[in-house]
C-alpha cells in the first residue's frame, strides 16, 4: 500500500497529485489524534486524512474540489489550547 500523506507533527501533506472531496475541519477547531480533517481523491481512490496529534487547525491550505500537487501541505496543526 502507498501511503498518501505523511506528516511532520504539524502539517499534513501528500505524496502523491489528488483532489478534495470533502474538508471536515476548518481553522480553529481543536482535533484529537487520528480525527478525520479532510477527504481526498487520487486515481479513484478516496482517502480520509486523519490528523497526526491532538492540537489547534491553524490553517487548510486547500478548498474542497482543489487539486493539489506531490509534496502539497494540506492542514496546519498547532499545539492545544
Amino acid at each position: 500500500m502507498v501511503a498518501l500523506t505523511k506528516s511532520s507533527g504539524s502539517t499534513l501533506w501528500t505524496t502523491m497529485p489528488s483532489a478534495v472531496v470533502s474538508l471536515l475541519v476548518q481553522a480553529g477547531d481543536t482535533v484529537g489524534t487520528g480525527d478525520a480533517v479532510m477527504v481526498i481523491e487520487s486515481m479513484k481512490l478516496e482517502t480520509t486524512i486523519r490528523a497526526s496529534r491532538a492540537g489547534v487547525v491553524e490553517g487548510v491550505l486547500v478548498g474542497a474540489g482543489e487539486t493539489f500537487e506531490r509534496g502539497a501541505v494540506l492542514v496546519e496543526i498547532g499545539e492545544g489550547a
